[in-house]
């Protein structure tokens, strides 16, 4: 009878210290979890913004191995594309929202998804080119409106495929001397491009167009690289067999001429290698 109190009081004693452990432990694993989501808040904001720093050097785009390569995680760019904030440009690439729109934007997330896991600066830096846009693409950046520029068309040597629809990879390489960059794309430049939309069998007229249209706008064709480009193509365009010059004469020659009259004087000199010599009218 006696001892009922005491075991009474240890008994309330051992519950308070139970209750008392269970508040401290569940506590401390509150705020463990917290600084755990915190610090994982915290570094999802700091590679997102790594990747938002990467974008702007793309046109605001980027490729879902870049993301992953930053830290951000298909499931967050799946959340985040969920609520607005990037949207789908092609197959594995992205574009920031408030990135805006950039000409050819199509092209472009094009171009970067044939090497996801590199960043447009490693690949304008390494040589030889990995892909460079050609034939009607190429025609469209350097300032064709005929031309339409889908199916994407790239040129490439490393044996790549693709299975898009929209993306026509040429397995023929490009030498360095052919290449020019228009806004950040590889590109062929106006004569190799001439060679290639003949040898693409494009439409004659709409090749002429664009040859008259660069000369228009200031472009003097370089008359021994196109010879030089045409050459192998001459015998199945109705020319002997290497005549690269006439077929270059009669495709180049001719339909810049007109336009080419129409430059500054200082350009004669280029005028002069497509007409034998004899110098076209000033403007002025």
């Amino acid at each position: 009878m006696d001892a009922s109190p005491i075991r009474s009081t240890e008994l309330t004693f051992f519950v308070l210290q139970l209750n008392t452990k269970v508040y401290l432990q569940s506590h401390i694993i509150v705020d463990y979890v917290y600084d755990y989501v915190y610090k994982a808040s915290m570094k999802l904001s700091e590679n997102i913004s790594a990747l938002t720093e990467l974008a702007s050097s793309q046109w605001g785009m980027f490729t879902t191995a870049q993301a992953v390569s930053e830290g951000v995680s298909r499931v967050q760019l799946g959340r985040m594309s969920g609520d607005g904030r990037i949207e789908p440009m092609a197959r594995g690439t992205y574009r920031f929202a408030s990135a805006g729109d950039t000409e050819h934007a199509g092209l472009k997330a094009a171009w970067l998804s044939l090497l996801p896991s590199k960043t447009a600066y490693e690949r304008l830096r390494a040589k030889p080119r990995d892909c460079v846009a050609a034939g009607r693409t190429a025609a469209a950046l350097l300032g064709d409106t005929d031309l339409y520029p889908e199916p994407y068309c790239f040129a490439t040597d490393r044996g790549k495929r693709t299975t898009r629809a929209d993306v026509r990879l040429l397995p023929w390489p490009v030498e360095e001397r052919d290449v020019t960059i228009i806004d950040g794309i590889p590109t062929t430049s106006p004569e190799k491009t001439v060679a290639d939309l003949v040898r693409l069998r494009e439409d004659p007229s709409l090749i002429a167009n664009f040859v008259e249209g660069m000369a228009s706008r200031g472009h003097v064709f370089d008359r021994r690289r196109c010879n030089e480009l045409l050459t192998p193509l001459a015998a199945r365009n109705g020319y002997r067999k290497g005549d690269g010059e006439s077929f270059a004469a009669d495709i180049v020659g001719k339909n810049a001429f007109p336009a080419m009259r129409m430059l500054p004087e200082r350009q004669v000199a280029g005028i002069e290698a497509w007409t034998g010599g004899v110098a076209a009218p000033s403007s002025e």
